[in-house]
């Protein structure tokens, strides 16, 4: 499965830069509904970072509802990163 490859080489990236490997989850389904479950949940998220949509055709789904002030999920306060899709390996690298 693409997803799984994907995320796959994301944790190791993640594991190279922090010497940790994350958690993985992959879940199917709406993406609020998903999120906001997995946040309930998954008590030990205290972060979660979301990409802006980089094809131009504006912020995605989960983007475009925390800039509404509508949140994602009730539950509990959870901090957010919102990075822009388009940016490189570079670029990310130096923020930290």
């Amino acid at each position: 499965m693409a997803a799984e490859t994907l995320l796959e080489s994301m944790a190791e990236d993640a594991e190279a830069v922090t010497g940790e490997r994350p958690e993985l989850f992959l879940r199917e389904g709406d993406r609020r509904a998903v999120l906001s479950e997995l946040l309930e949940d998954e008590p030990l998220i205290s972060l979660l970072v979301l990409a802006a949509s980089a094809n131009g055709e504006g912020p995605g789904p989960l983007v475009s509802a925390l800039a509404r002030g509508k949140g994602l999920f009730t539950g509990r306060a959870v901090p957010v990163t919102v990075v822009p899709g388009d940016m490189d390996a570079a670029e990310i690298d130096a923020l930290v």
